[in-house]
């Protein structure tokens, strides 16, 4: 905290946030003209809600009684935070979801369980912070668990965690638990998690795009980003080590999204190519001795130099191999004809 710029600040004090001492520490290094305080987590965990209202109050210059009231004010908002509304704590979120929803490897939450929700709601709306906020109509979002939750009542939280009870209401606000994510959105998520890590400068473009930009984009948009990524890792992977088909449609997009077969239609030289990387890559532990000529003499670079009919070819005769088909993954043979 830099006191100095706390104080003499006359139109606008900065604060920013991190998430521990080490991070604030560097933060206020960097910006130390700049911001007047951050607020870490770490620190917020030992110190508590007394320690972090005794850190604004000297900023302020802030009297005892203030501190009094910030602190009796704090203290319940801090437990309606994580036990009530649209963005409590996941943990007892589950703990309240009925059972065919409960997520096991989610922990049990310490305390929630034991509140009497509807009193301290009762409480903080008590506060004397509390009606001066309701004074003011642009900031008394200020006076709910979070800026996503509806005016208080008294019985506003028992009433939520009530349809979180009884219907396994998610935080989307919608029954039924939690969402399954389909298997492209986990493909997704995990890829842009790396992010461009170990990539060429020219990918780096590729994650310019704000996560949940990208998570809201269509099918076949989160297919070619999710393309594009996978052929600049240069990892011999494809989108069926994420059980994902190459030519993948809106329509085949499923919550549960099992196995997908190879689409009928628009066998084009890439995704053909995705198909062959995948089957070489597999090597020859899955198909007969008399047929590891296919892979351990054709280099994968070489097969990708053959006609389309030629690459079609050998993939055909690696999959017969496995006594399978390219029937049986939707290829249809008049694509071997076709150039």
């Amino acid at each position: 905290m830099s006191l100095d710029y706390f104080r003499r600040a006359r139109n606008l004090v900065v604060f920013s946030t991190a998430s521990s001492r080490d991070e604030a520490e560097a933060m206020m290094e960097k910006e130390h003209n700049l911001l007047a305080f951050v607020q870490d987590l770490e620190t917020l965990k030992d110190d508590g809600i007394e320690g972090l209202v005794k850190h604004y109050s000297i900023g302020y210059g802030l009297s005892m009684r203030d501190q009094r009231l910030l602190i009796e004010y704090f203290k319940s908002w801090e437990i309606l935070r994580q036990c009530c509304g649209k963005q409590m704590s996941s943990r007892h979120r589950n703990d309240m979801l009925p059972s065919q929803f409960k997520v096991s490897k989610i922990g049990n939450h310490p305390f929630c369980g034991e509140v009497d929700i509807d009193e301290v709601e009762g409480r903080f709306m008590n506060t004397t912070i509390y009606r001066m906020i309701e004074k003011y109509s642009n900031i008394q979002a200020l006076n709910r668990p979070s800026l996503k939750d509806e005016a208080l009542n008294r019985t506003y939280c028992s009433s939520y965690n009530n349809l979180v009870r009884t219907q396994g209401l998610n935080i989307w606000g919608t029954p039924g638990g939690r969402p399954v994510r389909s298997k492209l959105d986990q493909a997704l998520k995990k890829e842009y998690a790396i992010g461009a890590l170990g990539l060429d400068i020219r990918f780096h473009a590729l994650f310019e795009i704000e996560w949940k930009e990208l998570l809201h984009r269509t099918t076949d948009e989160k297919v070619a980003w999710l393309e594009k990524v996978i052929d600049a890792r240069g990892e011999n992977k494809t989108l069926s080590d994420y059980k994902i088909t190459p030519t993948i449609r809106s329509d085949q997009i499923r919550s549960d999204d099992t196995e997908s077969t190879y689409s009928q239609v628009n066998i084009t030289r890439t995704k053909l190519k995705r198909m062959i990387k995948w089957e070489h890559a597999k090597g020859t532990a899955d198909i007969p001795a008399a047929s590891h000529h296919l892979i351990n003499n054709n280099e994968v670079n070489k097969i990708m130099q053959r006609s389309k009919a030629g690459r079609i070819s050998w993939l055909d005769q690696v999959l017969a191999a496995k006594n399978q088909s390219l029937t049986d993954h939707g290829i249809p043979l008049h694509v071997m004809n076709e150039e």
